[in-house]
């Protein structure tokens, strides 16, 4: 398994009201984790 390190965010899945996926704000959503210093992101992952 890999050496995981920094901060590794289990990131949600934002959606349209239509329950369709909102790709838009995906991708500003990213954005702001990278420039906030999130090393990398975990996607599909349960979180309880």
């Amino acid at each position: 398994m890999a050496d995981l390190k920094g901060i590794n965010l289990a990131m949600q899945t934002p959606f349209e009201p239509t329950g369709a996926i909102d790709y838009g704000l995906f991708e500003e959503l990213i954005e702001k984790y990278v420039s906030a210093g999130v090393h990398g992101l975990v996607l599909g992952a349960g979180t309880g």
